[in-house]
């Protein structure tokens, strides 16, 4: 086949091995050598890999019905996790490691329900970092403010018991799980380490410096924002999975296609 794509989900590396560092450096390096087609999931992910090439952004879609806001799952969801109304649960989801910046978020959220002592924080997922992160969590008594809830098949009704997504992570290409906390009508803080364009709905996103008060700012302002449908916002700005799988198929056939006539 005389087509080699390149499709670029990061902005950095994930390891930080000197050795294993130095040779994913010199294959990024050298990835525009060998690629005919060049995709990235975002803006920043593409320019990172791909430096001045030019390259196309595939959106990281979702299943927007699957992840519509349900009231009647909220209902359920709190009841089965002994949470109330009155507690203002702040999600989180994303694999245990120093990418996703645990440990910094378990400071802020220290600070914050000193301010809010009815508030929770919702972990869902695993990692090689667990056992570090069940440790702070005892050290800074948070013991019953914090619920791991570990690697879920049910991260789509999850959502529904949250009332602000959070994501401070170190670097992101364009985070699915940012695309999902938007489709189910989320309110959404992120670090400056995730691309701008991860924002898709207007003004229902912050994005955030690494400092403990500015994020317990940005907290105690999200308590009094409202849950929303954004499923036709989402679906306007390209992130519908089924027309993005269209897309994809078609430029995938076309390709079939060259391929025939090259022989």
């Amino acid at each position: 086949m005389p087509f080699r794509i390149a499709h670029s989900h990061n902005t950095d590396h994930l390891t930080k091995n000197p050795l294993k560092y130095a040779l994913n450096e010199l294959a990024r390096k050298n990835i525009t050598k060998y690629a005919t087609h060049l995709f990235a999931c975002s803006q920043k992910a593409g320019e990172w890999l791909f430096g001045e090439r030019s390259f196309t952004v595939i959106h990281n879609a979702v299943p927007l019905q699957k992840f519509a806001f349900d009231p009647q799952k909220r209902y359920t969801l709190r009841k089965k996790y002994d949470l109330s109304e009155n507690n203002f649960v702040v999600g989180h989801v994303g694999r245990f490691d120093a990418q996703k910046n645990h440990s910094f978020l378990l400071d802020v959220f220290a600070s914050y329900v000193k301010r809010n002592p009815a508030a929770k924080l919702v972990l869902i997922g695993d990692g090689a970092l667990r056992k570090e992160i069940e440790d702070k969590i005892a050290a800074l008594a948070l013991g019953d403010k914090v619920l791991l809830l570990g690697t879920c098949a049910n991260v789509n009704e999850l959502y529904n018991i949250m009332d602000v997504f959070v994501l401070p992570s170190k670097f992101e290409g364009l985070p699915v799980v940012a695309l999902e906390a938007q489709a189910s009508g989320l309110y959404c803080l992120f670090s400056e380490g995730v691309p701008l364009e991860t924002a898709v709905i207007d003004q229902r996103a912050e994005f955030l410096c690494e400092d403990v008060t500015a994020w317990e700012k940005a907290l105690i302002g999200s308590e009094n924002t409202e849950r929303i449908r954004t499923t036709e916002e989402m679906k306007q700005a390209g992130y519908d999975i089924i027309k993005e799988s269209e897309k994809l198929q078609a430029f995938y056939l076309r390709l079939q296609e060259q391929a025939f006539e090259l022989g």
